[in-house]
């Protein structure tokens, strides 16, 4: 799985940004099929690190917030994020809690020990919970060498949407 965020051109609220994730079906006959999701960010007013997500196109009734709870560097030097999402009452998709890297392996134990102890130590039942089921996104190779995936009108369209 890939995230890219970039600011949205001609964007009609400060701070939108184009939201683009794409991914790869483990459970399907074809691993290597990279599929995408786009939509639109927009800040909250008076809270930039709270983000409401619109779907567009075939996913236009695809919606959920996510605030940025925590970002940085871990104990090797290497970037992380600590995004909490909340459910897609659309899909039934679950509120989540994602920690994210663009190091393979994700950021050091040592650093996810204490982001987990931060996490728990705020006393939210709804936290807890979601430390206790993180797990790491399985990865099949496919992907090593290449470039992050460009978004055209069908990408931001979603057009091509796995059945």
């Amino acid at each position: 799985m890939e995230f890219d965020s970039a600011p949205l051109p001609n964007a009609t609220i400060p701070g939108q940004n184009s939201d683009l994730t794409s991914y790869q079906l483990a459970s399907s006959n074809d691993s290597s099929r990279i599929w995408t999701a786009y939509g639109i960010d927009t800040p909250r007013p008076r809270n930039f690190n709270v983000y409401d997500f619109q779907g567009t196109g075939k996913l236009n009734a695809i919606s959920n917030t996510w605030e940025l709870l925590a970002w940085g560097e871990d104990s090797r030097g290497d970037g992380y994020l600590v995004i909490y999402e909340t459910p897609v009452v659309a899909t039934g998709g679950p509120a989540g809690l994602d920690i994210e890297s663009r190091v393979e392996g994700g950021p050091s134990l040592e650093t996810l020990g204490h982001i987990f102890k931060a996490l728990t130590g705020l006393g939210n039942e709804e936290l807890t919970k979601l430390v206790g089921e993180i797990g790491k996104v399985p990865r099949n190779g496919a992907r090593e060498n290449l470039a992050p995936v460009i978004c055209d009108e069908d990408c931001r369209e979603n057009v091509n949407q796995p059945s």
